[in-house]
């Protein structure tokens, strides 16, 4: 999302219907405004009218002929700084006007000094505040954490730094009662003003990658010689900062990098990013109704658009789209630099799929190669592996060109005819997921169209609309056009600060650590922070797919307190053997798939715990083979799912039954 894109969604914020009701102070200022406006115009037109009756009645006198109309205008213009002139008892209109202009010059000058005195009030708190928050940076993810603490009745203690003057959200966060520093966030001076440093909470969310991170440095840097003003129960409570990082790569640099802060202490991090969560959401909450659940079945995910967002769907599907199909997923990626693209995006994940130094992605899509333990097809010799049993790659993908226009019935055809084999049930789905809302409206629109007339339209098409809720609303009644990534959705409160991924994430390292400690393997539990940050990541994934496994099991999480929440339950239901090696199998792939993306690579059984520890550093494991070949390691615990969903159950969560189908 970049400062244009925000800057043009809070402009379009002006014509919103539902903007937050004027606080007080603004409902006052506003009609103070509109009071001495009116009282300035009836002083104009009264005196006036006053001065030029005055005016003729002195040239009647003193048989003057000539007009001069500037004398009145001068004489009106003097009423208003209350030189009213001579007195004249029958000049009703110039008397009705100097009583006026004394009206107009005491409410003038009480709201001057009411101002005065409100901003000179203002100045200690201003000076001295703790426990605030800061938001830098008002764009459309900035705006939507501002009304979620207006929300919640925080909005007078926020601080925005913005340094765009035209940006039209400072007009919504001035009604809400919240400071407005208009300076650049990335220099200290502005992060001293808004007293970041003694913060409760900051949120840096600029529309830029690099700006955000010369926040983040600069704001560790003040609080390295600053003492941090708030204590709880003897100790220093660590600063909460949201860091919104597009970079999926740049975000891990950063992770790895902040911990060795010399203010790390005094820092709580939490980096976050709007196309990772709207990819997760709707890989895990709104795809399994289109996912495929039998073995006869494949997913075929269609990626129109490469940018920001199509990538952050090709890796999350990539990691999380693991169902009870037990196959690798058939992708087509299409944009109109798909080459350069695809290249770019296999120098980062070069076990995506298959691929060498002439071609990018499978030849074919074939429900042979769909097995995971297909090696009709590799990687480039570099990185693949000798051994048979091996898995190189994660999903049959093929990278193709994007028409200027989705009406184009060629490629809808082309589309079609990709997405139908005669040995396999293909389950398609379509995201559209351009740089801008507008356009992806527009082509998910003819795209449906098109389909339709062409007999593809039970294929459902996802559109990434963050930006734009009036265009998602307006997709209400069309017929598999589904609307993703809303910013409400990806950038709540809620979602950056605790979000339940993180929550659960920490279940499973705990479940895991007492695992080990039980076996022997570990003396003692290692503390989350001091695990490495992959592997936190990777409890992280674990939690995220949790959602699926329980859709196999026909339930999902709700929060109770939605309105559509119905009847729910806390339990999971007895597993059989069946389902539960079905939820075995989806855990494997799921975790082949994450160390793949990640880098690693298969290698051989290692024979004692030093080999164990250097095959870890060198990002080799053993177990990624097939199902088949994994042997006496074909186990998930079904212990773990309920242990999470007790953690869950702790945030208000609950069971809700869904249909499979």
């Amino acid at each position: 999302m970049t400062d244009s894109d925000d800057r043009a969604s809070a402009r379009a914020q002006e014509h919103d219907p539902h903007r937050q009701p004027e606080s007080r102070h603004e409902f006052r200022s506003h009609w103070v405004s509109v009071l001495l406006l009116g009282l300035t115009v009836l002083t104009i037109g009264f005196g006036f009218t006053g001065f030029v009756t005055q005016t003729i009645e002195f040239n009647k006198l003193n048989n003057r002929v000539e007009f001069d109309w500037t004398i009145p205008a001068y004489r009106t213009v003097q009423l208003l700084i209350l030189n009213s002139g001579t007195e004249e008892p029958d000049n009703v209109a110039l008397a009705i006007a100097r009583v006026l202009a004394a009206i107009t010059f005491v409410v003038l000058t009480a709201a001057v000094a009411t101002k005065v005195f409100h901003e000179s009030t203002q100045l200690p708190v201003r000076m001295t505040r703790t426990g605030h928050t800061v938001i830098c940076g008002l764009g459309q993810i900035g705006v939507q954490l501002l009304e979620d603490l207006h929300a919640a009745g925080l909005s007078r203690r926020v601080v925005v730094i913005e340094r765009d003057e035209q940006n039209v959200g400072l007009d919504q966060a001035r009604r809400m009662g919240a400071d407005i520093v208009l300076r650049d966030a990335s220099r200290s001076e502005a992060l001293r003003e808004a007293r970041a440093h003694c913060a409760k909470t900051v949120f840096i969310v600029t529309g830029d990658d690099g700006t955000n991170l010369e926040i983040a440095a600069e704001l560790a840097e003040i609080l390295q010689p600053q003492p941090r003003v708030r204590h709880r129960q003897g100790r220093v409570v660590p600063l909460r900062i949201g860091l919104h990082l597009q970079d999926v790569k740049l975000a891990e640099a950063f992770r790895a990098l902040s911990r060795t802060f010399p203010a790390k202490s005094l820092l709580d991090l939490s980096i976050f990013s709007v196309a990772r969560t709207s990819a997760t959401h709707v890989a895990t909450k709104q795809l399994w109704p289109y996912a495929p659940k039998s073995s006869d079945e494949v997913a075929h995910f269609v990626i129109l658009g490469f940018g920001t967002m199509g990538r952050a769907l090709a890796v999350t599907l990539a990691r999380l789209g693991h169902f009870p199909n037990l196959k690798r997923n058939r992708f087509t990626i299409a944009d109109q630099d798909y080459a350069r693209l695809a290249r770019e995006f296999l120098s980062r994940f070069g076990r995506f799929t298959a691929w060498d130094e002439n071609s990018v992605g499978v030849t074919q899509f074939d429900h042979a190669r769909d097995l995971w333990s297909c090696r009709e097809e590799s990687v480039p010799a570099s990185m693949a592996s000798e051994q048979q049993e091996a898995i190189d790659y994660v999903a049959n993908a093929q990278f193709r060109a994007l028409p200027p226009d989705m009406g184009d019935e060629s490629f809808s055809k082309e589309l079609l005819a990709s997405v139908r084999d005669p040995n396999v049930t293909v389950k398609p789905v379509i995201f559209v997921c351009g740089q801008h809302d507008r356009a992806n409206f527009h082509d998910a629109v003819r795209l449906r169209d098109t389909l339709d007339r062409l007999g593809g339209n039970l294929i459902p098409i996802f559109v990434w609309l963050p930006r734009q809720p009036a265009l998602a609303k307006a997709l209400a009644g069309q017929a598999m056009i589904i609307p993703f990534g809303a910013c409400r959705d990806t950038a709540g409160l809620e979602e950056v600060l605790n979000p339940q991924r993180e929550q659960l994430a920490r279940v499973v390292h705990q479940y895991y650590q007492q695992r080990a400690v039980a076996a022997g393997t570990k003396s003692s539990p290692e503390a989350w922070d001091e695990v490495r940050e992959e592997y936190r990541e990777s409890n992280r994934q674990f939690a995220d797919h949790f959602d699926l496994k329980l859709a196999h099991l026909g339930y999902r999480l709700v929060n109770p307190l939605a309105r559509t929440a119905t009847a729910s339950t806390t339990k999971l239901p007895p597993i059989d053997p069946a389902t539960a090696n079905v939820l075995a199998q989806m855990e494997h792939s799921r975790w082949v798939a994450e160390r793949l993306m990640g880098g690693w690579r298969y290698a051989p059984r290692p024979s004692s715990e030093t080999d164990i520890e250097n095959n870890k550093q060198r990002k080799w494991h053993h177990d990624l083979v097939s199902w088949e070949s994994l042997g006496a390691d074909q186990d998930i615990d079904l212990a773990l799912l309920q242990a999470i969903l007790d953690e869950a159950r702790k945030s208000k969560y609950r069971l809700e039954p869904i249909g499979n189908r």
